[in-house]
């Protein structure tokens, strides 16, 4: 069965949203944008931190016949977290973000008919003196017509 993107995407909002390990998270929400503009916009961000922002970066195809397709679509969640108490309580606080987060999702397929979410890597995006953001890459599967 076939999936459009914002259904796994809403999937992943709601599996975020409704677990109590991302408490201290104060904006879960969509970002569609590029993440070399969301850099630049950082020092200015009006959200409410530390947030959660779960951005769609493609997907790759393998065709199995003339008519049907795999997808693999890979999403990024990406992991903001501010601390004006210095680098030690930041890095905590981005840690614990990024923990919880795969505690929720790794092996997780949001009671969708998709494959289980996996975790393809996690990287820095940018880091200030109050401010970390980190990508965190999940990827799954499903057989499309």
């Amino acid at each position: 069965m076939g999936y459009d993107i914002k259904t796994i995407e809403d999937a992943i909002l709601a599996a975020l949203k409704a677990e109590p390990l991302l408490t201290s998270a104060k904006t879960i929400d969509t970002y569609h944008g590029e993440i070399e503009d969301f850099i630049q916009q950082i020092p200015q961000l009006t959200i409410p931190l530390p947030a959660v922002l779960v951005h769609y970066t493609g997907s790759v195809y393998e065709a199995v016949s003339i008519e049907e397709y795999d997808e693999t679509p890979t999403f990024t969640l990406i992991l903001i977290a501010q601390d004006r108490r210095g680098k030690a309580k930041l890095r905590t606080g981005i840690y614990d973000l990024l923990t919880a987060c795969k505690s929720i999702l790794r092996g997780n397929n949001l009671g969708l008919q998709i494959g289980k979410l996996k975790p393809v890597r996690t990287y820095i995006i940018t880091t200030t003196k109050t401010i970390s953001a980190y990508g965190f890459d999940l990827s799954t599967y499903f057989a499309d017509a």
